[in-house]
């Protein structure tokens, strides 16, 4: 850390740091840490909160493509619009219906199609 920056009032002030603190560079260290984790952590939330609420006006006003396509093991094939997938379900909803549709993967889906 710079000598001449330790020295500066405003920046012990908003550290809270008293001038003659020798680890003032860990104490930098500790508050960017922080100040990353919550800044990324806000990305990664208000990206989800965007996408879902995108997704919900697009479904009240009735703008949503279904241009996928679910087969069943039963043979069912549901043309869906599909929302997400994980290892183990899919999120999907049909034309009929506004409420999202969740089916496990294993047993029930043959395969998915765009």
């Amino acid at each position: 850390m710079s000598r001449k920056l330790k020295d500066k009032k405003w920046f012990t002030s908003f550290l809270k740091i008293d001038p003659s603190e020798t680890n003032i560079e860990k104490k930098v260290f500790e508050g960017l840490t922080v100040f990353s984790i919550i800044f990324f952590i806000g990305i990664f939330v208000g990206a989800g909160y965007g996408k879902a609420r995108s997704l919900k006006q697009k479904i009240a006003s009735g703008e949503v493509e279904y241009n996928n396509q679910i087969n069943f093991i039963d043979g069912e094939l549901l043309d869906a619009k599909l929302i997400g997938k994980n290892s183990s379900y899919v999120f999907y909803l049909i034309e009929a219906d506004t409420e999202v549709k969740i089916s496990p993967i294993n047993g029930t889906i043959k395969y998915l199609s765009n």
